[in-house]
């Protein structure tokens, strides 16, 4: 169960403990909690996605796919072979 916090009214929601011991954490980055919520929400806002969370894109999602259906794949025997068939030779 969630301890409830004594802290302000946004903290309501967040963990005690937690917040307890991210706050140390922080004050030793120099940081304060508002602080780290705001590079939160920044990122969330300039990646437009969850920050730090690898969620692949529809490119990826659909690569995936393919290379889970044996489509795309390639196999050589060495780098070299595999550049060859890729037509990376000169790379």
């Amino acid at each position: 169960m969630v301890k409830q916090s004594s802290a302000p009214d946004y903290f309501k929601g967040i963990n005690s403990d937690n917040l307890e011991k991210a706050s140390v954490i922080l004050a030793q980055w120099g940081y304060s909690v508002s602080d780290a919520v705001n590079i939160f929400f920044a990122q969330i806002a300039e990646e437009r996605n969850f920050p730090y969370a690898e969620i692949p894109n529809k490119t990826t999602l659909a690569a995936i796919e393919k290379s889970s259906n044996g489509e795309g794949l390639y196999s050589a025997k060495n780098a070299d072979d595999l550049f060859r068939r890729l037509g990376l030779e000169d790379v």
